[in-house]
Formats: C-alpha cells, structure tokens, sequence
C-alpha cells in the first residue's frame, strides 16, 4: 500500500513539474513574441540638422496577446525629440499572431526626431525601451544620415581689369558651407570655352586641388592669367569647376562661372584724307575716322566747327556709329577757305568706349593752303570752284585782249568801207 502512495505522489510531483515547465514554455512564448522593427524613416536619408520621422512597428508573434507594451524613445547625442512630442507611449493591445502575412494587427509607433547638426554622416543608432509584464527590450534601429547636397560657396571671384597682351592674378574664395568636412577639392578653370580663346595661363596648372577643407573653412584659389595681344576690349565668361567629396566618399560637382574684364584705351584716329581747295575758296574736304585699337568704339559723332580762317558750308555733323577694331569710315564736308593764313580744321569727337564711358575729343587737323607761286610749283590749280586772284585775273585778261582784238578788226573793217 504504502509503495502504491509513494508511486502517485511521485506521479504526481511529476506531473505538477510538467506542467511547471509546461507554464514555462509558455509564458517565454509570450514573452519572446515581441517583435519590434524600423518600418521606415522619412526622408531617408536625412540631413544633419533636419527633422526625420521613425515609424517603429510592433507586432506580436506569440500566441498570447500582449496587454501591458509601452515604448519610450532612449535620446543621445545625434537624436533628440521635436518639441511637443511624448517620450513614452502605451502601444495598447499586441494581439497575438500579428506577425502573419497579411495580419493589420500590429501596432505603429511614430516619433518624430532632429537630428543634430554635427552628426555624422553614414548611419547613426536610435535606441527605445520596451518594458512589458515579461521584461524589457531596448531595440536599436540605424538611421541614414547624408548630406544630400552639400554646399561649397565661391566669393571673391576678382582679377584686375586686363589689357591685351598683359598678365594679371585670377583670385577666388572657396568656402565649405556645410557642418560637414569635404575632401579632394578641385577647382578648374575653362578657359579653351572662353570666347576667341583670349586667355591662357602665365604659370602653373588650370587646376588646384585641396585634399581636405573643413566644416566652415575657407581657402584662397589663385591663377595666372595671359591675355591674349589681339584680344578685344570686353567682358569674357570664364567658366570653372568645383569638384569634391564628402565623408561617405559621394562625389559632387558645381558648374559656375565669372567675368573677366579686358579693356584698352580707345584709340579714334581722324585724319585729313582729302581736299580739293588749295587756296581760298570753296571746296570738298574729307576726313578718314578709323579704329586701330583693341576696343571697340561707340556712337562716333563728328562735327566740323568753323573758324576765323574758314567757314563750313555743307556737312558739318556727322554721325559714323560704332566702330570695331580696324574699321574705317569717311566723312565729307565743304569748306570755304577765307584767306591763306587757314592752317587748320577744328574736328569735335564725342564717342563712348567699349565699356559706355562718353568721352569727347577736340582735335586740329592741319590744312594744305599754297600761295599762287606754290599752286605753280606743285602743278595745282588751286579749286574747280575757287575764286583766287589767278582764277579771277585770267578770264580778265583774255576778256581785254578779246575787246581789243575785236575794236580793232572792226576799225579796219570801218576804214576799208570808207
């Protein structure tokens, strides 16, 4: 009898151990069932300084519901809350099995972040704690932080005002503008798509590398420019490049662009090209107005002025335009020449420059006026139109010989009739 109670009390210790475990297995069932992962951030990646949103679903793969989740979000130094948001959330009731495909029984917890402005770029860990009747998880999750663009800046982009076939130093300020540090940077200059190919280098490369420029710093970019000598008088776009990297190794480019400033004096040449009085009187005079510079010339407007020695009697405006390197315009006039003291024209110019600067010129034109006994000795005649002494006296002449010659014949004439 007494083996027979020995037998069922060790049957039944047994069995209370059984079912001991049995509760067990079942309560870490339960508690093993917590599932928890980052469905998303958003935007991913995110900015250093920006905002991101974590969407941090849980879900229950037990076969026991869980009842009693709560979820708080752990801040370090790359992730802090956005204000007004709550730390801590009771995530309500996990059904169980909610981890089955297709299963809308899991829960969303959302919690919006800033990200701090120095965090690295890469992927950086956010911690919460998930505290439950059976115990406590803390979850990490990375999120993707990536400067998606970052910023160089380019100021300072100045060269003194070049002349054609000089040199000057090309100077320009780089600055990193992002919390971030950049690598490889390479500046380059384009000078083969510069207009007419004006410029070139002096000395030295079209391209300065800086290995390294850090958060916020900045660094001067000098080069030595040539001006070509048959360079025209103007601003040229001079486009370049910034090349560079950040820390995760992502590659950038930014294409701009600067002006450049050539310029000359401008050279207006007015000369006498002709004239067809040599004495006093009246007759055309031309004048040759050319551009022999590098600058282009604009607007030209010529006026004659009369003197004390002469007296402009037909074009004295002219207006001539603008004038390229190497173009040539003629004005004419016509001038009465008064006596032979005449020794000069006076020409007012008035033009801008290639860079709208009005300037205005009085020039003195020397005159050719001959005596009678020159207009011999040269074999001129003075003017087709010209009312000198010479002009006047021989028609004079040949008018008396003619009036005697005729009163004579007709005193003949008379004689022999009587």
């Amino acid at each position: 009898m007494k083996s027979k109670i020995t037998f069922i009390g060790s049957l039944i210790r047994s069995f209370s151990l059984v079912m001991a475990v049995l509760l067990c297995l079942s309560f870490s069932f339960a508690a093993t069932g917590l599932n928890v992962v980052l469905a998303n951030q958003n935007p991913d990646p995110v900015q250093p300084g920006n905002t991101v949103t974590l969407n941090v679903k849980v879900a229950n793969s037990g076969s026991q519901a869980i009842t009693d989740a709560i979820i708080s979000f752990v801040p370090n130094n790359n992730f802090k809350l956005v204000e007004g948001e709550e730390k801590t959330r009771d995530l309500g009731l996990i059904p169980a099995f909610s981890t089955l495909e297709g299963s809308q029984s899991y829960v969303i917890a959302k919690y919006r972040l800033r990200v701090s402005d120095t965090a690295p770029l890469g992927v950086s860990p956010v911690q919460f704690k998930i505290e439950t009747s059976s115990g406590v998880t803390f979850p990490e999750f990375d999120v993707s932080i990536e400067d998606a663009n970052p910023v160089i800046e380019v100021s300072d982009f100045s060269v003194n005002v070049l002349e054609a076939g000089q040199s000057g130093t090309l100077t320009m300020k780089i600055t990193n503008a992002n919390s971030i540090d950049l690598s490889n940077v390479v500046v380059a200059l384009d000078l083969e798509s510069v207009s007419d190919e004006v410029l070139s280098l002096e000395k030295g490369t079209n391209r300065k590398v800086f290995p390294f420029l850090g958060a916020g710093q900045s660094v001067e970019v000098p080069f030595a420019l040539f001006v070509n000598p048959d360079a025209e008088a103007k601003s040229y776009l001079l486009p370049f490049t910034v090349e560079y990297e950040d820390s995760l190794g992502n590659s950038f480019t930014k294409e701009m662009a600067g002006s450049v400033s050539l310029f000359s004096e401008p050279e207006l040449s007015v000369r006498l090209d002709s004239q067809e009085v040599f004495t006093t009187g009246k007759g055309k005079v031309s004048f040759a107005v050319a551009n022999p510079g590098t600058s282009t010339i604009k607007g030209v407007q010529i006026e004659i002025v009369s003197g004390a020695d002469y007296e402009v009697l037909d074009g004295e405006f002219h207006y001539v335009g603008d004038l390229n390197p190497d173009d040539f315009q003629s004005v004419q006039n016509e001038i009465y020449i008064k006596n032979q003291d005449a020794s000069f024209v006076t020409v007012k110019v008035k033009y801008s420059d290639s860079y709208n600067n009005e300037r205005e010129e009085t020039l003195q034109l020397p005159l050719k006026v001959y005596s009678d006994e020159q207009l011999a000795q040269y074999g001129l005649s003075g003017s087709s139109s010209s009312f000198s002494f010479v002009s006047l006296l021989v028609p004079l002449l040949v008018g008396i010989v003619a009036f005697f010659v005729g009163r004579s014949r007709g005193y003949r004439k008379a004689r022999a009739k009587k």
